[in-house]
């Protein structure tokens, strides 16, 4: 199939149905770099799973904690070395001599459950036109918290515009890609910085949307490790980044989509990067913010969602270590002083004052704080949110979900 959006074409024919015979080759690339800590956790989650036909590939880049030692010891891998290119590059370098028919993404720090390649390559098997296959996620931070699942019962659709510029992927974990649909759009990005992954999802969706299992088979560790987190120690230069990432996506759409999208999503990157850049000052919080609920008018209430998630997930760092000279002044600006001017970014920044620290951290914050109202409502409502999540009873646009009569089946 070939797919054109205005004058680009964006990618060239990828294959769908496999040959009938052995079960087809699943190559895993995983990326390493000073991972030594994690690696026996996500060895055994590799090892045990149920899926018969794999090849591993890790490529290390540069690592001198040991992680290359840990990687010949254990065996099993293919294992190439670079010298700090990256994790794209290193991604880029696996690919090189991956001979899967499907390539499964999976950072060091992450875990699956053991029927996640089953999931997934059973949705790309029933579904041959689909680029991908996403598992959903669970986050956690010690291994004993995941509760997975692993029944390729039921397979929903994604289509990672549906958010443009944020995304709900979280990781390349919970992504398993048919080869020749990789192959199509000219490879992984070698461009994009930590935002790479977006840019593939973006350009993989320009050939059709993406299966998503209905089971949970991806653990999302929650880990200064991550790699993610070098980006986010420099947020608003991580917003720049995603801005030009961003408008790459979006060049090869047609003419008046492609200026619509850019146009909202750079409005949409610069209202959090003014944001983030009032955090400290009281005087700016109350322009920056309305000017963010004015941009966000004409949006979804999952899109304010999904944006308060996001400034959240930038200015974790910080939230999450109170020894930060900035942590209490983003609580207090995101509990007391966002404006009332701005209700439904109000209500979300609130709510993201508890869900983006831990419950101790917020009490601490209060206990100095004993008048702030606002902030022991927010825990409250974030309390109420989470046994009402667990009821079924709240969407979260993060939790990539099927769609039932709109699924795929």
């Amino acid at each position: 199939m070939t797919t054109f959006r205005g004058t680009m074409p964006v990618a060239t024919a990828f294959s769908g149905d496999s040959a009938p015979g052995p079960r087809p080759l699943v190559s895993v690339v995983m990326p390493v770099f000073n991972g030594r800590g994690f690696l026996a956790e996500t060895f055994e989650a590799v090892d045990r799973q149920t899926y018969p036909n794999v090849e591993r590939i890790a490529v290390d880049d540069g690592s001198t904690d040991g992680s290359v030692e840990a990687i010949e010891r254990h065996g099993g891998w293919t294992l190439r070395t670079i010298d700090r290119g990256g994790s794209n590059l290193a991604r880029c370098e696996a690919l090189t001599i991956a001979r899967g028919d499907f390539i499964a993404f999976l950072d060091q720090d992450d875990l699956w459950h053991p029927g996640h390649l089953s999931c997934c390559v059973a949705a790309l098997e029933r579904h041959a036109e689909l680029p991908a296959a996403v598992g959903r996620r669970q986050r956690f931070s010690q291994a004993g918290e995941l509760s997975l699942s692993g029944s390729a019962s039921e397979a929903g659709r994604y289509d990672p515009w549906r958010f443009f510029p944020f995304q709900v992927i979280d990781t390349p974990s919970m992504v398993v890609v048919r080869r020749s649909a990789l192959d199509a759009i000219g490879g992984w990005p070698r461009e994009g910085g930590a935002a790479a992954d977006c840019l593939a999802w973006w350009r993989l969706s320009h050939l059709d949307v993406f299966a998503v299992t209905a089971s949970r088979t991806v653990g999302v560790r929650e880990s200064g490790g991550s790699m993610s987190m070098v980006d986010r120690r420099a947020p608003r230069a991580c917003l720049e980044n995603m801005r030009r990432v961003a408008i790459e996506a979006s060049r090869s759409l047609p003419d008046a989509d492609r200026d619509t999208r850019s146009m909202q999503a750079v409005g949409l990157l610069d209202a959090v990067t003014r944001v983030v850049a009032a955090v400290e000052s009281p005087r700016d919080l109350d322009e920056a913010a309305l000017h963010l609920e004015a941009v966000l008018a004409e949006h979804s209430d999952a899109m304010v969602l999904l944006t308060a998630r996001f400034v959240g997930w930038l200015l974790g760092p910080t939230l999450q270590h109170p020894a930060s000279s900035l942590h209490h002044l983003l609580l207090d600006a995101l509990v007391l002083r966002w404006p009332a001017a701005a209700p439904r970014t109000r209500r979300e920044m609130r709510r993201l004052a508890a869900t983006a620290t831990h419950t101790a951290d917020l009490l601490a914050y209060l206990r100095t704080t004993p008048g702030c109202r606002a902030g022991w409502r927010c825990l409250g409502e974030n309390v109420l949110a989470r046994l009402a999540r667990r009821c079924g009873r709240v969407a979260d646009p993060f939790d990539i979900r099927c769609d039932g009569p709109q699924g795929l089946e």
